[in-house]
């Protein structure tokens, strides 16, 4: 419990921090993303230097973290965030299975006491334990929210068994586990070695590699067996949600559209009321109507990315030819790939 309070405070600390930061004008993306990648590491430092788990800290003020996350960061801090994360989440997560290879001839030696056999028998029983556990995790608690109408967003005929399935089954361990179990402390308080502590790390790696071997591999050929419909998943509330904020845009700027008076606000405000209008039709109305548009708007996108591309054409012309310098050079470019990545957004997404 120790490890938890302390990185729920540190997390609230920091976003507390960023906030002020925010207010004083220097919200600056990258500073607001180096502390997110530090507040971890304060997180598991303070719960280490207090003897409480610092893996159960870093674990708390990450899910604290991503509940608050929209309120918590300004967007160019969020997007900027997102892309180092996912990099850093690359990367860590392979140096992961690095170490877990550099360990095992250790963690092999560590546990000669036990026969090749019954070190065998014991990581399949925890798999299938595991396994076990899961299924009965997923299924029951799906099964309850639909039954108890607590956050169901499924379809309204109930859980679909072979999702149910898939989802069970797709229940690949990795880095947390391995941490977890890394963080199990050598000696305990009287200096003798931690009872049978590579025995835990041996069955957290055969874990992983089990999941890896029985969970990981078979999954695209059981996504193919299964014959999932995708569009019978999530993408059902993906529409609703995008519905809704196309209403809630409408509402706002029919609000502000009353007090205009000059015809040239006003016929922006209509341009803008018919695009919010089309993203509602394309998301909740009719599909022949819906399609068309959604044509429509895959040819405005593509018109839309040859004007960029010709631009940036241009704009390398110009600086082959000196025209412009270096700097003037990175600046419009970047305004070049924003514009680019916005209007590479997929017709979905309105």
């Amino acid at each position: 419990g120790g490890g938890i309070l302390i990185g729920i405070t540190i997390e609230w600390v920091g976003r507390e921090l960023r906030q002020r930061l925010i207010r004083l004008h220097a919200g600056d993306p990258v500073l607001q993303t180096l502390l997110t990648v530090l507040i971890p590491y304060g997180a598991y430092l303070a719960a280490e230097a207090l003897h409480v788990s610092g893996i159960l800290a870093v674990v708390a003020a990450g899910l604290w973290a991503s509940g608050q996350e929209i309120k918590g960061l300004t967007a160019d801090a969020r997007q900027h965030a997102r892309e180092v994360w996912r990099m850093l989440s690359y990367v860590l997560n392979g140096a992961v299975f690095v170490l877990l290879g550099l360990q095992l001839r250790r963690m092999l030696s560590g546990v000669d006491d036990f026969s090749p056999l019954d070190l065998m028998l014991y990581a399949l029983l925890l798999w299938a334990l595991l396994m076990v556990l899961r299924i009965g995790w997923v299924w029951a608690s799906a099964h309850l929210r639909f039954r108890l109408h607590w956050g169901w967003t499924g379809a309204p005929t109930g859980p679909d068994p072979k999702r149910l399935l898939l989802v069970s089954w797709a229940a690949v361990r990795g880095s947390i586990t391995l941490a977890t179990a890394l963080s199990v402390p050598a000696v305990v308080a009287g200096g003798m070695p931690f009872p049978e502590r590579n025995l835990v790390v041996f069955l957290a790696a055969a874990t992983i590699i089990l999941t890896l071997a029985f969970n990981g591999v078979p999954l695209p050929w059981l996504i193919r067996k299964l014959a999932l419909d995708s569009s019978a998943d999530n993408p059902n509330e993906e529409h609703r949600a995008r519905a809704e904020l196309a209403r809630a845009a409408l509402a706002a700027v029919a609000d502000v559209a009353g007090d205009l008076t000059d015809p040239e606000d006003i016929a922006f405000v209509e341009q803008l009321l018919s695009r919010y209008r089309g993203k509602l039709e394309l998301h909740e109305g009719d599909p022949g109507h819906a399609s068309l548009r959604a044509t429509h708007i895959g040819l405005r996108r593509r018109l839309r990315l040859a004007a960029i591309n010709a631009e940036r054409q241009r704009l390398r012309e110009l600086r082959a030819a000196n025209v412009i310098n270096d700097d003037t050079l990175r600046l419009i470019e970047g305004e070049l790939d924003e514009r680019e990545l916005v209007s590479s957004i997929s017709v979905d997404r309105g």
